[in-house]
């Protein structure tokens, strides 16, 4: 009987350390799974605090943020000392122009600048740019093509295309300037954005366009693309009663005969005013972009108004394809008051510089010439 006994007993012990392990293995189980809830409820807070970090940076111009990270240096400055703030290379360009329209009133109190929608656009927006880690460079030129492909019957030759090709070096030169401004406005973020926007940024952006177009590619001057286009031809279009809008067009036509479509018009301003009023004998305008606020374009293909062209001249081409900017150093802002007499007049100055050269791949993928030249062309076409 005492044997039963103890076997019952044994029983029920084994069966209550049968039933701890389950509920053991249930609880590890359960905690296992609340610490996963747990780990993807942090995953979802700290993706919350990342987007309203974004958001917040977002609200301000890329320039705020940048001059805000170096606002203790700026602040802490030593006599004496000069405090430089490196701009991205891809967005260096527009840190300096400020926010988009669809945050400008975020703009107004982050940055005191509001950018416009038509904001004025640079050379380099319709070019491919990267960095590069010395100071020059050396590329082979496209010159022309030789031979074309054609239908070949079976065990006949292959016909042969070539093209022939120099070889260039080009070296990288600083585009730079300076100005002064108050100690105070420099210790504030926003204002030293807006100071820096509506100073710096044109003046900067206009002589890169002057050398991006016209530089000759000596010492002292980055490689331009005008001097190597291609001249305006007609080849054979005939138009009647040639105006400046026609010259456009075939100038677009000759790009594509080389086998690039361009991308970009560019022109003097003065010139796109005179293309916008410019009306047919019944006083229609020829571009209705004056009230609609379209951009102008002829063929597609967007007109650029810089001011760095020369009045009565015209640029067209592939720019996306023909020619790379290469960034030796980014845009930079340095500020210190060791110049002149700037401390004892509260004064810093300001440098804005770049670095970088221009590799003209492709010069036939543009078409170059002045309006009354060309009109002269067409109209000589029988």
């Amino acid at each position: 009987m005492e044997n039963e006994v103890k076997t019952a007993q044994d029983i029920a012990v084994e069966l209550k350390k049968d039933v701890t392990i389950q509920v053991k293995s249930v609880s590890d189980e359960l905690n296992e799974k609340l610490q996963t809830v747990q780990a993807s409820v942090d995953a979802l807070a700290t993706a919350q605090k990342l987007q309203n970090l974004n958001t917040e940076k977002e609200g301000k111009s890329a320039l705020v943020v940048a001059l805000e990270a170096k606002s203790g240096d700026l602040k802490g400055r030593q006599r004496n000392q000069t405090v430089e703030v490196p701009l991205d290379v891809k967005a260096s360009v527009d840190m300096l122009r400020g926010n988009t329209v669809a945050n400008s009133q975020t703009l107004i109190a982050t940055s005191g600048y509001v950018a416009l929608p038509n904001k004025p656009k640079h050379v380099r927006d319709f070019m491919r740019i990267a960095p590069l880690s010395q100071p020059y460079l050396k590329y082979d030129r496209e010159l022309a093509a030789e031979g074309a492909p054609a239908i070949v019957a079976e065990g006949q030759m292959k016909p042969k295309v070539s093209f022939s090709t120099e070889a260039v070096t080009a070296t990288a030169e600083k585009i730079a300037m300076h100005y002064k401004l108050s100690t105070e406005l420099m210790h504030d973020a926003p204002a030293f954005a807006a100071s820096l926007q509506g100073r710096g940024r044109e003046m900067v952006l206009n002589e890169e366009d002057a050398q991006l177009i016209y530089g000759t590619g000596t010492s002292g001057n980055i490689q331009g693309i005008y001097p190597l286009a291609a001249p305006f031809n007609a080849n054979g279009i005939k138009v009647t009663n040639p105006q400046n809008i026609d010259v456009l067009r075939v100038a677009a036509a000759q790009a594509r005969r080389s086998m690039y479509r361009a991308n970009a018009i560019l022109m003097n301003p003065d010139d796109v005013a005179e293309l916008e009023l410019t009306k047919d004998e019944e006083g229609r305008y020829l571009l209705p972009t004056l009230y609609s606020g379209v951009l102008p374009a002829v063929g597609r293909i967007e007109i650029i108004e810089i001011d760095a062209i020369n009045p009565g001249e015209f640029l067209v081409g592939a720019f996306d394809l023909g020619v790379e900017i290469y960034q030796v150093e980014s845009l930079t802002v340095k500020a210190t008051d060791s110049n002149d007499n700037d401390f004892v007049l509260n004064k810093v100055t300001v440098v804005i510089e770049e670095r970088l050269l221009q590799a003209v791949t492709r010069p036939s993928a543009f078409v170059k010439g002045t309006f009354a030249g060309a009109i002269a062309t067409l109209a000589a076409v029988v």
